[in-house]
């Protein structure tokens, strides 16, 4: 599922560089890069994956 925002943000910031308008290719590129954050956090977050993010799985803590 982590997949699916990274690559529609990936193909979202490649077709917008055809965009003419200033305006409408700032928005699609920053769109694009905002799927593509969330998608690697997506990633991130999975617990197979190599690199965690806190907030996975159950609190981890050891005896002081």
């Amino acid at each position: 599922m982590h997949w699916v925002p990274m690559v529609l943000g990936v193909v979202m910031l490649a077709l917008s560089a055809a965009l003419r308008g200033r305006t409408a290719r700032g928005a699609a590129q920053g769109l694009a890069v905002l799927l593509v954050a969330t998608g690697v956090i997506l990633a991130f977050r999975r617990p197979g994956s190599a690199i965690h993010l806190p907030g996975w799985g159950p609190r981890q803590w050891s005896q002081p």
